[in-house]
């Protein structure tokens, strides 16, 4: 039998689906492989599922009418680490003047208010303040994310 060199000949019919079955015969067996890795996977219903989440803060189960009951206003600890998380995501995002510039009051406000969507009476009680610095801390904010931010909505 006679070598071709089959970059510089066409296949022949014969040729084309000798290759043609090859490769459908490798890709159902290898589709028969995937499937029955699949279905020897064991399914577990959504409902029992436990989800850890690496944030340590229970926010979650607050109840729609802005019940507090369950949450206690946070400790010195709990506000410094929700400030370094903040500085650590204004510094990946590159607002490090926009980070210098705000307090300490101010990244806690901009945590609950923007992140989790908090509204002010409630992280009033979480911070243990009133309600008028609450207010009073949003408003320099506004002006400060206005003047380093140049009035970009959604920050």
């Amino acid at each position: 039998m006679e070598r071709k060199n089959y970059l510089e000949c066409s296949l022949t019919k014969e040729e084309k689906k000798l290759i043609l079955g090859i490769i459908i015969m490798k890709s159902s067996q290898f589709k028969k492989r995937l499937y029955t890795e699949q279905t020897k996977k064991i399914i577990i219903p959504l409902e029992s599922v436990i989800i850890s989440s690496e944030d340590e803060y229970c926010y979650g189960n607050l109840e729609m009418n802005g019940d507090l009951r369950f949450i206690a206003p946070l400790s010195n600890i709990e506000k410094m680490d929700i400030v370094n998380r903040i500085d650590i995501i204004l510094n990946e995002l590159s607002l490090w003047d926009f980070c210098a510039a705000l307090t300490f009051d101010e990244k806690l406000v901009l945590f609950f208010c923007s992140f989790k969507k908090y509204t002010g009476e409630q992280v009033a009680y979480l911070l243990q303040v009133n309600l008028n610095r609450i207010k009073y801390v949003k408003r320099t904010l506004k002006e400060k994310k206005n003047k380093f931010m140049g009035g970009i909505k959604n920050v």
